[in-house]
């Protein structure tokens, strides 16, 4: 519910903003420039633009049982990281080994931090922060 909630603020955050677009989903992999993985991108160039870049690890796979234990955000303008947050996040749960063992993050890492609803909340600013382009 928390990542729903997260995907929703951004949604309300972004509608009817023609400089932002979620992209949900999204594994990145390096490709052969001459192969373009975006459409409608309105013929923009990804060193010509301003945008997010989210990572999350969490405590397993499913958006529905697991929670988040780690996030971090690069904002890039024109080819260059002009803002970072990154923080742990305290997932009410314990990890399980076979995370711990991938993701290197235990549960001593994570239980003195903010939990996800603390980290977007309003007053905290974080979305805001990365969901404008203005500079």
């Amino acid at each position: 519910m928390v990542l729903f909630s997260l995907f929703l603020r951004l949604i309300i955050l972004v509608e009817g903003n023609d400089d932002f677009k979620v992209i949900y989903g999204v594994e990145g992999y390096l490709i052969p420039d001459e192969n373009s993985v975006l459409s409608n991108d309105k013929g923009q160039s990804l060193k010509d633009t301003t945008y997010c870049v989210f990572d999350l690890e969490t405590t397993g796979f499913s958006f529905r049982t697991e929670k988040i234990t780690e996030i971090g955000i690069m904002k890039i303008r024109n080819g260059e990281v002009i803002d970072t947050f990154e923080s742990f996040v305290n997932p009410a749960k314990p990890i399980p080994k076979k995370v711990q063992d991938v993701t290197h993050i235990t549960d001593d890492m994570v239980k003195d931090a903010p939990k996800i609803e603390e980290i977007f909340a309003e007053s905290n600013g974080v979305l805001l922060r990365f969901s404008t382009c203005c500079p």
